[in-house]
């Protein structure tokens, strides 16, 4: 099973919160993890964000992006080509989603297309796009 994870996933394997240990969990029975190369902004943002918010020292904040960033070459990373755009294009017209959203549900779409052979498992915490992933037929997780 290969795991995609948006950003709201992802991060939780940075920064301990709500959900930390079953994406952490997920993550650990999966093949591969998966993500699109907006991630990696949308995660330095995060965790950002979270140190600017006092959330996270910026000792803390520049540990979890140096572990980050060793990492980002060991995950399936969907590149945006014009055949993502088409799927996120569908999916926008489809579903009330924002444009990131739309681009992690299209990489996952693409992926599940390009690896008939391997199970894509979907990971998000953002409802409406859980919904629109199911309706699209991908597995969710966690539940």
């Amino acid at each position: 099973m290969i795991l995609y994870c948006d950003t709201s996933a992802l991060v939780k394997c940075y920064c301990r919160e709500e959900g930390s240990h079953a994406v952490l969990e997920l993550r650990r029975h999966a093949e591969a993890t998966a993500i699109s190369v907006v991630g990696h902004s949308e995660i330095h943002s995060a965790i950002n964000r979270k140190r600017r918010d006092g959330g996270l020292s910026v000792r803390d904040a520049e540990r979890i992006l140096r572990d980050f960033d060793g990492d980002w070459e060991s995950l399936v990373r969907v590149e945006i080509t014009p055949d993502l755009n088409k799927i996120a294009a569908r999916l926008l017209k489809t579903h009330p989603l924002r444009a990131f959203d739309a681009l992690h549900l299209a990489s996952a779409l693409l992926l599940r297309t390009r690896m008939p052979q391997t199970d894509v498992s979907f990971s998000c915490f953002d409802e409406k796009q859980r919904l629109a992933a199911m309706r699209e037929r991908l597995a969710v997780v966690p539940d």
